[in-house]
């Protein structure tokens, strides 16, 4: 087992050991995504790369919040590529800073296909991708396009179908659709705005040192945000497209989908439908995990970093880029 940060010392963890790694080999800027969006990226180069591992964040989430998993794949020999999505961190926002509006779901894809072309590029390969819940539906969709630009993928929770409560999705997405046909796509849902941030109890995390670490990230970029008519309306449309028919078994790569097993955020089993059909897919089921698996408590995510990294360091001949 590697040397996992423990939730009792994590914070001196991160403040001598990950992020001053992270300072030494981090480079930032700009590119272009799909509709001329300017979005913000960073990376991390290792000295002697063996590959490279692309993080693509969930919603309402940004770079800085995955420093700790960057950091293991630094540690591994793995240059590491993240970029805040449309309407997150520090990328161009669209409508007002604390919500999260999106035109069409596919410009969250177009945006990835540009930030490998122009960015990524010239990746160490072999080459890894790390989708985490709203990140997990947009890996999909691209790797359904047949893009073999990454060797193996984990889809870490994805985000195949939202959990909408009692709510019936057809009446969600109808509700959803005449607020956005009605001009209000950019406004945020009722009851969402404005609430006040979860307790730990609440939250989706299960080791407290890394929910109070999240929390201050939130305060230091004043970040927290909702979801807007036209990004719901999108969500719910979704599951129809990843889930189509042929879809999923025109995924040409191995692909890892970890399932935590007290998920409230996404469905389980849109994504054990989904992983089921991936030619080359498997699936993991986290016991005891909330939706953020890796900010879950000692002995959930040791096994968890250690069988993602594995993961991405199996010999497979047949998965390698040359």
């Amino acid at each position: 087992m590697r040397d996992f940060l423990k939730d009792a010392e994590y914070e001196t963890g991160m403040r001598e050991r990950i992020l001053p790694r992270l300072a030494a080999s981090r480079r930032q800027g700009v590119f272009t995504g799909a509709r001329r969006a300017r979005l913000a990226y960073t990376v991390y180069d290792a000295p002697k790369p063996r590959g490279s591992v692309f993080i693509l964040h969930g919603f309402t989430e940004y770079s800085e919040k995955y420093e700790e998993l960057a950091g293991y794949f630094l540690e591994d020999g793995f240059s590491v590529y993240l970029f805040d999505q449309r309407g997150h961190g520090r990328s161009v926002r669209e409508c007002a800073p604390d919500i999260v509006y999106v035109r069409r779901f596919t410009d969250y894809v177009d945006d990835l296909e540009a930030f490998l072309e122009t960015v990524g590029g010239d990746a160490p390969a072999p080459r890894y991708l790390f989708a985490h819940s709203m990140g997990g539906a947009v890996a999909a969709l691209f790797l359904e396009r047949g893009s073999t630009f990454f060797s193996r993928a984990v889809l870490n929770t994805p985000m195949i179908a939202t959990r909408r409560g009692k709510c019936p999705a057809f009446l969600c997405r109808a509700l959803c659709g005449f607020a956005r046909v009605c001009g209000q796509g950019k406004k945020p849902i009722p009851g969402l705005r404005g609430r006040s941030g979860k307790s730990f109890e609440q939250s989706n995390v299960l080791s407290h040192a890394r929910f109070t670490a999240y929390r201050a990230l939130k305060k230091q970029f004043s970040y927290q945000q909702y979801p807007s008519y036209s990004w719901m309306n999108e969500a719910l449309h979704v599951p129809r497209v990843i889930l189509r028919r042929g879809a999923p078994e025109s995924i040409r790569i191995p692909v890892r989908v970890y399932i935590a097993e007290k998920d409230v955020m996404v469905d389980r089993r849109a994504a054990e439908k989904f992983i089921a059909r991936v030619p080359r897919g498997e699936s993991v089921l986290l016991r005891g995990a909330k939706h953020e698996t890796y900010a879950s408590s000692d002995e959930i995510l040791a096994p968890f970093f250690d069988g993602l990294l594995s993961y991405f360091e199996e010999e497979d001949d047949a998965d390698a880029h040359v």
